[in-house]
C-alpha cells in the first residue's frame, strides 16, 4: 500500500494538538504553575460584606469594661453575601479580654454587641484594635476602635459601701413608675446565653421565659399580652416561635433554612410579620398566627427588615434601603405600606440610616433611631424630633401602652441596659442595672379586662 498522500505529522492539525496536551502543557504547568499559585494566594478576594462600629471608639478606666456595637452588612446591594460571618479580634493591649455576642450569624445583616474588659495592669493610653469579620468563604472585612484607657483615680478607687451607697441613692431617684404600667419584654443574655424575660415596669421582677440553651431574641407582645413571639436557633436556624405569656408552650411557626426574625403581631392578634432571606435577601413576610400563609410583602431587591403594625392593623412600618437602590448600598430609611405591600412609602429622608420604626399606641406618631439616637416625628414623617443626645449608643424603643413613656436600649453605662424616658426625652433612668446586654425590650400590649 502507497504511502504517497499521507499527510506529514507535522502538517497534521489533530496529530499536533496531540503532542501539545501530551507533552508541552505538562511542562508549561511545571514551570509556571509556582508562579501562579504564589500570585492567586497574594491577590486577596474581594468581600461580598463589610463591618462597621457604633461608635468607632470611647474611654474607659483600668480594670473595668466597655462595650460597642459591630454591624456585619452586605458590600454591595445585587451582590447577597450567603455565608456566615463571624468576628475576632487583633491588635488590642495584653490584659484586655474582648468578646463577641453573637461571635457569629448564619446570615447578614446582623449587629454584634464588643465587650471589651480592661485589666487593672493595662497601661493608661490610646491603643487601635483591629476587629475582623470572617466569612464562611475565607473572605475578610476589617475596620478599628480607639479604645482610650484612663488610670484609676482616688475616687474610683472607694470602697465597695460608698459604691453602695451612690447605687442606693441613684435608685431613689428612680421617676414613679407603677406595677399598673405592666411587664416589659426584652433579652438578656445574664444566664450565659440569649434568653427572653419580663420584668415589671419598674425593674423589678425578673423572670426567665425561655430557660433554653439555645440563641432567644427579638420578643413580640400578641393582643391582650397572652401570646409572645420570638426568635430561636434551638433547631439548627433562626426560625420564629411563639410561646404562652408565662413562657409555656413554646411552638415553632417557621420552617426553612432561612434567616426568619423581627416578629411583629398584627393589632388583632391574627397576622405576624416577620423578616425572612428566603428569597435572597431580607424582605417582609406576614403569615397566619398558626404559621401559615407565609407571604412576601415587599418583593424588592433592597434589605428590609423590622416590620410594626400601626395601631389600627391597616398599615405596617419598616426599615428599607430601596430608594435610589443599585449596585451600592444606600441609606436606609423609615417607610410605611399597606398591609398587602402596596403603596410603600418612605416617610424619612436623613444622611444617617434610619431604622427600627415602632407606632405610638394612638397612631399618630412614630419613634425610630437615626444615629444611634432615639427620635420621634409624625406618622407622615413631619417634626422629627431628637429624645436622646448621647455620644453613644441609644437604640430599640417601645411605647408604653397610654403613650406616656418609652422603654429603650443604650450603651451609656458602658454596657447595654433598657432605659425609660417620658415621652418628651425627659428623666431618661436605667432599669436594668447590670453587667449583661439586655436589649429589644417590648412593652406589655393593653391586658384583657
Amino acid at each position: 500500500m502507497s504511502n504517497k498522500n499521507k499527510t506529514p505529522w507535522y502538517k497534521d492539525i489533530k496529530t499536533i494538538i496531540a503532542i501539545v496536551s501530551v507533552v508541552v502543557m505538562p511542562i508549561i504547568t511545571i514551570i509556571l504553575g509556582p508562579y501562579v499559585k504564589d500570585w492567586i494566594e497574594r491577590t486577596p478576594p474581594t468581600p461580598d460584606f463589610k463591618i462597621s462600629i457604633t461608635p468607632v471608639g470611647g474611654e474607659t478606666s483600668q480594670d473595668s469594661k466597655i462595650q460597642t456595637m459591630v454591624n456585619i452588612e452586605h458590600a454591595h446591594r445585587r451582590s447577597q453575601y450567603k455565608y456566615d460571618v463571624y468576628l475576632t479580634a487583633e491588635e488590642y493591649p495584653p490584659g484586655t479580654e474582648i468578646t463577641f455576642l453573637p461571635i457569629g450569624e448564619p446570615r447578614i445583616p446582623y449587629s454584634s454587641t464588643m465587650t471589651m474588659e480592661v485589666g487593672s495592669d493595662v497601661p493608661e493610653g490610646q491603643y487601635t484594635i483591629k476587629i475582623i469579620g470572617i466569612g464562611g468563604d475565607e473572605k475578610e472585612h476589617t475596620c478599628r476602635y480607639i479604645l482610650n484607657v484612663m488610670q484609676i483615680s482616688v475616687t474610683e478607687e472607694t470602697t465597695k459601701e460608698e459604691v453602695a451607697e451612690e447605687v442606693t441613692e441613684e435608685t431613689t431617684k428612680l421617676i414613679d413608675i407603677t406595677k399598673e404600667e405592666g411587664l416589659i419584654l426584652f433579652s438578656s443574655d445574664r444566664e450565659g446565653n440569649r434568653e427572653i424575660y419580663t420584668m415589671n415596669a419598674d425593674g423589678s421582677g425578673l423572670t426567665n421565659l425561655t430557660n433554653n440553651p439555645a440563641y432567644d431574641d427579638y420578643p413580640a407582645w400578641s393582643k391582650y399580652s397572652r401570646k409572645i413571639a420570638f426568635t430561636s436557633d434551638r433547631d439548627g436556624n433562626h426560625e420564629i416561635y411563639v410561646m404562652n405569656a408565662d413562657g409555656s408552650g413554646q411552638i415553632r411557626l417557621t420552617d426553612n433554612p432561612a434567616y426568619d426574625s423581627d416578629s411583629a403581631f398584627s393589632p388583632d392578634g391574627r397576622k405576624i410579620a416577620f423578616t425572612s432571606d428566603r428569597d435572597g435577601n431580607n424582605e417582609i413576610y406576614v403569615m397566619n398566627v398558626d404559621g401559615s400563609g407565609q407571604t412576601n410583602m415587599t418583593n424588592n431587591l433592597a434589605d428590609d427588615y423590622r416590620p410594626a403594625f400601626s395601631p389600627d392593623g391597616e398599615k405596617i412600618a419598616f426599615t428599607s434601603n430601596s430608594f435610589g437602590y443599585s449596585e451600592e448600598k444606600g441609606n436606609y430609611d423609615i417607610y410605611i405600606m399597606n398591609t398587602d405591600g402596596t403603596g410603600q412609602t418612605r416617610v424619612t429622608n436623613n444622611p444617617e440610616h434610619d431604622y427600627l420604626p415602632i407606632w405610638s399606641p394612638d397612631g399618630s406618631k412614630i419613634a425610630f433611631v437615626n444615629n444611634s439616637e432615639i427620635f420621634v416625628m409624625n406618622a407622615n414623617g413631619s417634626e422629627q424630633k431628637r429624645l436622646t443626645n448621647n455620644q453613644i449608643y441609644d437604640s430599640c424603643p417601645t411605647w408604653l401602652p397610654d403613650g406616656s413613656k418609652i422603654a429603650f436600649v443604650s450603651a451609656r453605662d458602658k454596657n447595654y441596659e433598657i432605659y425609660v424616658m417620658n415621652a418628651d426625652g425627659s428623666e431618661q433612668t436605667n432599669l436594668t442595672n447590670n453587667p449583661a446586654c439586655d436589649s429589644m425590650p417590648v412593652w406589655q400590649c393593653e391586658t384583657a379586662k
